[in-house]
Parts: C-alpha cells; structure tokens; sequence
C-alpha cells in the first residue's frame, strides 16, 4: 500500500543535539532528552511547546520510565539520576559506569537495568538505587538493550550481539561481529530481531536460531535507531546521513526517504519515537524534533 509521511510541526527549544524519545504514560505527550541536559515534556494533541521538567550539568544520553511519576535519566559522564518528574525533582543521583550510560531499561519489581561505555550491564534496585548485578560483557561500550519473552539482547561497539537469559540474565549466546562496526540500535518482532550499526546496516535475524537474512546498506552512515510502529506494520530508521527512511514490515521494503530537501533535518538524525500508527517523532542533532504523520493512500 502507498503510504506518505507528511510533515506536521517541528518543534523547537532545545540547545544541543536531542539524543533520546520516550513516550509517557498517558500517552498524551512524550519526552526529550539532549546535549543540553534538558529533560522536556511536550503535549502531543494538540502539538505544542514543551517545558522543562529537569536539567543536569552534562548530556543526556539515555532514559527510561520507571512508573506514573518517575524517571531515570543516563548522563555522558557515567551517572544516572532519579527524577521525579511531576514535581520537577531529583530524587537519586549515583555514578553508574565509566564514560557514558548509553541505554536504560525498565526490569522486574521496579528495577531497571544500565548499560555503559566500561562494557558493564547492571541490575539496578530502585528502592537503594544501586546496582544489584553487574555483567562485565565487553572490553568496549555496550551501547544498546532490547528485550523479548525469553531474552534480553545487548549490542555494543565491538560489533558483538549477546543474549542473556531473561529471568537469570546469564550469557546464553552471543554472535561475534555481527556488524563491522558498532551497534547502536536494536528493534524486535516476534519472528526477527534488527540490528542497526555504524556500519550503516539494519540487519535481521531470525528469532528462534539467530540466522542472518539477506541484507544490503539501509544508509549512507551509521543506523542510530530502529523504531516499529505499534501495529507492527512500519519500520522507521534513523541515520547519520540526515535521512528518516521507511520501510515496510515484514517484508523490509523501503517506502520512503525523507531528507533535508523534502522537509526533514539538516544533520543526523538520532532518535525516533512512535506516538501512535499515525504519528511519528524524529529527533536531531539540528536540535530540533519533528512530527510525521503517516498516510495510508489508496
């Protein structure tokens, strides 16, 4: 079916690069975090400014809702921070990995699992806000966290993809150089898993025996993000080379490409969020957001 993403408002106010996209609870509006280290929360019906719910002294790479009214938030420097976010208030703060924290993950009874630039994932109890666990899974970066039923899986800039059992987290299996380079975005269906890396593939493989499909380059730079709209219909990818590309589930066609010249950013693109079917958010190093919304045509 052809479709159209046609551009509805960007949204302005942030001074660095926007990093992370994250949907609220209500789903009436959604998040930002960026260079600036503003936390943003922006109504989505209808579109409108935003307002600042918090802001640290470095980057924000990564966040993770934890429930109705709290927020953990990943800096460049390694700390994560417990916002409670209707009142604008920092809860916790504690230095979680050395470099940055590149990927948070809600877990079991209110945990929530880090994963940073030493290579560690770890389990953290959000009642002490420390780590329970931590796993040494890499001698560089660790840089994305996806989980399904059975598994949890972790990309990190060695290229390498693991899988850790989901109740014990215990390395199951991994698949070395599964991208020349790294990895920085990770997406599930229930039949495959998509990678996307700095070598500026989106590759899939197979849920239930880790094969590789057949793959050609997705973009000209590095796949920052991977985003499946909640039907399970679209795929939506993100590059460093400026584009927003969508594809066509489960078949991975391409349906569209949107670049500077058909409205989209004017530098890389690096976080994508589906509101809902109709509804997607790009966020830039242009530091700007913008809202798609898609057609279906007859």
């Amino acid at each position: 079916m052809p479709v159209e993403l046609i551009r509805k408002k960007q949204l302005l106010g942030h001074k660095g690069a926007i990093y992370a996209l994250l949907l609220a609870p209500d789903k009436q509006s959604f998040f930002s975090a960026a260079g600036d280290g503003y936390l943003v929360n922006w109504p989505l019906s209808p579109l409108g400014d935003g307002h600042v719910l918090a802001q640290l002294e470095g980057p924000i790479f990564s966040m993770a809702l934890l429930n109705a009214s709290e927020i953990v938030l990943g800096d460049q420097n390694g700390d994560i921070h417990l916002i409670n976010y209707p009142k604008k208030q920092l809860v916790q703060q504690k230095r979680a990995h050395e470099k940055g924290v590149f990927a948070l993950l809600p877990w079991s009874n209110g945990n929530f699992l880090s994963a940073g630039g030493d290579g560690q994932l770890s389990l953290w109890s959000k009642q002490s806000f420390r780590p329970q666990t931590s796993w040494k899974l890499s001698h560089q970066s660790l840089r994305a966290i996806s989980p399904n039923q059975s598994e949890l899986v972790v990309g990190g800039s060695q290229g390498h993809l693991f899988f850790l059992d989901a109740q014990t987290l215990e390395l199951k299996q991994q698949i070395p150089q599964a991208h020349q380079a790294s990895i920085f975005c990770l997406a599930q269906t229930p039949n495959y898993l998509l990678s996307g890396g700095r070598d500026a593939f989106f590759r899939v493989w197979t849920q239930k025996t880790k094969e590789e499909l057949p793959t050609q380059a997705a973009h000209l730079f590095t796949v920052n993000d991977l985003a499946i709209s909640p039907n399970g219909r679209y795929l939506a990818s993100a590059s460093r080379d400026k584009t927003l590309k969508l594809w066509s589930l489960p078949d991975f066609k391409l349906l569209k490409v949107i670049d500077a010249p058909r409205g989209g950013h004017i530098n890389s693109v690096n976080a994508l969020l589906w509101a809902n079917d109709q509804l997607l958010l790009s966020a830039s190093d242009d530091r700007s957001i913008i809202a798609w919304e898609l057609l279906e045509l007859p």
